[in-house]
């Protein structure tokens, strides 16, 4: 939750970040269910929101195992479900890189 409340925007490591995005992408992973997912997407605010969108594009960037971007692909769905297209352009127009 720290990740996403307080993302590394301003982080100069960038090893710092990778192995962060690593963190929370482990974590969206294991959390399957979109009943779950909701629940999770639900519980947060409005800019944890936009860095958990952020942390699923850069899960896809680190190459991960199909599986995990399975999962990846399951939050990303139901991100879009919960809070619309507007999630995405956040995540994607915003320079801010986690």
């Amino acid at each position: 939750a720290a990740s996403l409340q307080n993302p590394p925007f301003a982080c100069k490591d960038d090893d710092l970040k990778k192995e962060t995005a690593r963190m929370v992408v482990g974590v969206l992973a294991k959390i399957k269910e979109p009943g779950e997912i909701m629940k999770a997407i639900n519980a947060l605010d409005p800019a944890a929101q936009d860095a958990l969108m952020k942390y699923i594009y850069r899960g896809w960037d680190l190459a991960q195992p199909s599986k995990v971007n399975a999962a990846l692909l399951t939050w990303h769905a139901q991100m879009v479900s919960a809070l619309g297209k507007g999630i995405v352009c956040r995540a994607v127009m915003n320079a801010r890189a986690v």
